[in-house]
């Protein structure tokens, strides 16, 4: 096999019974092909990515995870919980949990563990000592019945 099939379909064809094989430029012209042919692989694979969309410019990709990052450390993360009419908005904030009730009839209560937190419509209501947003909320209405608030999709 000749070291030309090495440039690809054409090349082996016009450089064979040339005499050419132990000229000092043939190793420099095979690898100036491969490296040719390495781009055009490339070249091609990234018009396809961009065609179909698929395309990820890694360079901003570093500098975008990182301003993600500081912006939700500096926005608090805020749920709706619901069940029915009953509507209360949680916040996780510096030393606890605010509430907000934002829907249903007044005189609600959230309960978290041994801590009573008692509501009224458009008005914050902490809970102190509290880290993290629990995954529901024990509210007791205005008659003492007890419902369980899911985050609202």
């Amino acid at each position: 096999m000749s070291r030309f099939k090495q440039l690809g379909p054409g090349w082996a064809d016009v450089l064979n019974g040339e005499g050419l094989e132990d000229e000092m430029g043939v190793d420099f012209l095979v690898a100036l092909g491969c490296e040719a042919r390495l781009r055009e692989a490339a070249r091609s694979l990234a018009l396809e990515e961009h065609l179909l969309g698929t395309h990820v410019d890694e360079s901003d990709l570093a500098n975008e995870q990182i301003r993600l990052a500081a912006q939700d450390r500096a926005q608090p993360e805020v749920v709706v919980f619901a069940d029915g009419g009953l509507r209360v908005r949680a916040r996780v904030a510096e030393g606890g949990l605010d509430f907000v009730q934002v829907g249903g009839a007044p005189g609600a209560t959230v309960v978290l563990g041994e801590t009573w937190v008692p509501l009224q419509p458009e008005l914050v209501a902490r809970a102190e000592g509290f880290k993290q947003m629990p995954s529901q909320l024990v509210v007791l209405d205005r008659r003492g019945r007890r419902r369980m608030l899911r985050p609202e999709r």
